[in-house]
């Protein structure tokens, strides 16, 4: 597991060595730039990782109702 950490560390001293210290810092903000930009072409859907609630569960939480008795507690809790 070691060696995941230090091989990658070997191959940035060699290219540091290689390059230079300013030289090797611009290629790694360069290749930080192309990640950047590749990320932004990424189309997320909107409603990823969002909860799906139906009307009636909706309606509950509006008007208090909670299906489980850890509602009360939490609200014990915020309330003080």
């Amino acid at each position: 597991m070691a060696a995941s950490m230090m091989i990658p560390g070997m191959v940035a001293g060699y290219l540091q060595e290689l390059l230079g210290y300013e030289h090797f810092f611009w290629m790694v903000i360069a290749c930080c730039i192309a990640t950047v930009g590749v990320t932004f072409t990424i189309k997320v859907d909107p409603e990823y990782g969002r909860k799906r609630i139906s009307k009636d569960e909706k309606n509950n939480f509006l008007i208090g109702a909670c299906p489980n008795s850890l509602c009360t507690s939490y609200a014990l809790f915020f309330v003080g």
